[in-house]
């Protein structure tokens, strides 16, 4: 349940409008989940390199925290007191207060591995999400349970996410699709869209069917990951879970052939 917070000024009394602050981890959505762990690693990189180069900045790791905030919250923390370090295990509306609690609350989660076929909603839809296979011989679970053509395509846009992102500065300027941005937003945005591209490739509507034809598929997919931007993170996180057995089970090479989205059960 998200919590609300009227942003009083102490001295002035002016408003300064509102904070929605979520009280569990499913209240953040996925997006603030791709948004804070970009700019943690950045934060990490940055605290790495200043100890090796000898010209660490608190000011600046401030900035780079008020920064990954303002993504996060979609609000402005110019005027926030930076406050004191916390535990994070209340509310504190500081600066510092904030990104502590929200990393507690988010990174406390861990992804479910669900025994059972479950489903998700997102956009008002029920979407299937299916169950791991059973070795009726060893009596143990196996693989997940999805067809030749989900798990190639899965690993194709695991693919395409490395290659975006590889060699990708957090702190840099680039440009991406016509628009200037830091490399760590420019980072979360890409991870934040595959992810989505390969929940859409696991998820189903009931008695749906992936298309088969490479053109037919490619313009389904891109109508089909939009349904999920919205997606909480517990959702999408159990939902990567789900699929990261599938990429570390099945190491396909490089070549391959996008051409096999055939019905085989894997």
């Amino acid at each position: 349940m998200l919590k609300k917070f009227d942003i009083v000024d102490q001295k002035s009394g002016k408003n300064h409008g509102s904070l929605l602050i979520p009280s569990e981890p499913r209240d953040v959505t996925f997006m603030q989940y791709c948004t804070l762990v970009e700019n943690a690693n950045r934060i990490k990189e940055y605290l790495s390199k200043s100890s090796d180069e000898g010209n660490y900045s608190e000011a600046k790791r401030i900035i780079m925290i008020k920064e990954g905030l303002n993504e996060f919250f979609d609000y402005d923390f110019k005027d926030f007191a930076i406050g004191e370090e916390t535990d994070g295990s209340s509310i504190r509306l500081t600066l510092l207060g904030l990104d502590r609690y929200i990393h507690n609350l988010v990174f406390a989660y861990k992804p479910k591995k669900r025994h059972k076929s479950w489903f998700v909603k997102s956009n008002g839809i029920r979407y299937h999400v299916p169950k791991f296979t059973i070795d009726k011989v060893l009596k143990k679970e196996r693989n997940p349970k999805m067809l030749t053509g989900e798990v190639i395509e899965s690993y194709v846009v695991e693919e395409r996410l490395r290659q975006a992102c590889e060699g990708v500065e957090s702190d840099k300027l680039i440009v991406a699709n016509g628009k200037k941005k830091r490399g760590w937003l420019y980072k979360a945005e890409v991870n934040f869209v595959q992810n989505l591209k390969k929940i859409a490739i696991l998820c189903r509507q009931k008695d749906e069917s992936m298309p088969t034809d490479d053109y037919e598929f490619m313009e389904w997919l891109d109508n089909r990951y939009v349904e999920f931007k919205d997606l909480d993170m517990v959702s999408a996180l159990d939902i990567i879970f789900f699929l990261g057995h599938t990429t570390t089970t099945y190491k396909i090479t490089h070549a391959l052939d996008t051409t096999l989205r055939r019905s085989i059960p894997v």
